[in-house]
């Protein structure tokens, strides 16, 4: 393999980790931007909160809890 082949693959091996990255902090950044609005509108007179946090900690510990049949 000559260099300028190596140094083609190693530039496409390295788009494609900074790509996917890329893919993954966006969707993790949608997701905790998503909860924390859901979360906080509560602050706001004006505006009706769809979800609360104590609303959000009940469905958690109601799917996470485990009857001891």
């Amino acid at each position: 393999m000559n260099t300028l082949a190596s140094i083609v693959t190693t530039s496409e091996i390295f788009a494609i980790f900074v790509l996917c990255l890329g893919t993954s902090f966006g969707i993790a950044y949608l997701f905790l931007k998503t909860v924390v609005n859901l979360t906080t509108q509560s602050n706001r007179k004006d505006d009706r909160c769809l979800v609360s946090r104590r609303s959000l900690a009940a469905l958690w510990l109601r799917s996470n809890h485990h009857s001891g049949r």
